[in-house]
């Protein structure tokens, strides 16, 4: 289980390291992306490891917000993958 530090460590390497984000989002299955947040010294999250972070400092009370946490949460967490979900 994560802690709210791993998510935030998360959080900015994915900012501090843009390709590290591309390689994470890249991934088809959730084990590979736990492989990549793994060899980078980082902590896999799962997406309510996720949404408990960000609900400290998003709470979703529209539609809008909703559909923005959802979004990011698809993006960070080692439990769910987007990669080609156009």
């Amino acid at each position: 289980m994560a802690t709210p530090s791993d998510v935030r460590k998360l959080f900015k390497a994915y900012h501090d390291n843009p390709n590290l984000h591309a390689e994470v989002r890249a991934a088809k299955t959730p084990a590979e992306k736990h492989a990549i947040i793994r060899n980078a010294g980082l902590v896999p999250v799962t997406d309510q490891e996720v949404h408990a972070e960000l609900g400290k400092a998003i709470p979703p009370a529209t539609p809008d917000d909703q559909e923005f946490v959802g979004h990011v949460v698809g993006l960070a967490a080692a439990d769910a993958t987007q990669a080609n979900d156009a």
